[in-house]
Order: C-alpha cells, then structure tokens, then sequence
C-alpha cells in the first residue's frame, strides 16, 4: 500500500520532536522521560481512533442488517405482488 511506512515514520518523527534530537544524533537515557510522555500521548489519540472506528463499524454493520432486512421483505413484497399480477402493492 502506498502508506504502509507513514505510521512508523510519523511515530518516529514524534518521539525525534518530543526529545528535540534530529534524525542522525543518537537517543540517550535522559531522552526516555520525554518518550514515554510522547508514547503516552501518541496511545491515547490511538485509542480514541480506534474506538470511534469499532462504533462507527458497529452502527454501519446495524444500519447495513436493518437494510438488508427491509429489502428483503421489500423485495418478497414485489414477488408476493408480481404473481398475483396485480399492481395495487
């Protein structure tokens, strides 16, 4: 996919931000404070994403079943109507 490596790059770009150590300098002990706070952030809008995904996924399968029903009695409606051969359905 054309994204596959944003997710990491972005992560790694954070916790470079968060420590203020460009890319080739090396990450020390004293940086693991400013990372963790940064991993906790980074887990927290992660979390929230992930269960505003699940809701939404919940109620889109919900709407999608509701659908499937109403079509289905729908469509044995128009059959119920098309062999009687009458059109006042």
């Amino acid at each position: 996919m054309k994204f596959d490596n944003a997710w990491n790059q972005g992560v790694w770009y954070a916790l470079r931000s968060a420590t203020g150590r460009p890319s080739p300098q090396p990450l020390s002990v004293e940086d693991l404070p400013a990372q963790g706070e940064e991993c906790r952030r980074i887990m927290k809008i992660t979390s929230a994403v992930y269960t505003s995904k699940k809701t939404l996924s919940k109620r889109w399968f919900a709407s999608a079943e509701l659908l499937n029903l109403y079509l289905t009695k729908y469509g044995l409606s128009c059959l119920n109507c098309s062999r009687k051969k009458t059109t006042a359905c």
